[in-house]
């Protein structure tokens, strides 16, 4: 078992092994500052066909 436990990666070691269904447990995002809002929308009006 010791050997077993020795080949996992340090990172995957304290990762959840169960999850609940609908229920997001990773790590929460930033809040995109004005300009970046306003690039992510002018983005979106492009794609949507709305921008030219």
């Amino acid at each position: 078992m010791a050997g077993g436990l020795g080949a996992c990666r340090e990172e995957e070691l304290d990762r959840p092994l169960s999850y609940e269904k609908g229920k997001y447990i990773g790590k929460k995002g930033t809040r995109l500052n004005d300009e970046q809002l306003r690039a992510l929308q002018q983005r979106h009006r492009n794609q949507a066909g709305g921008g030219l």
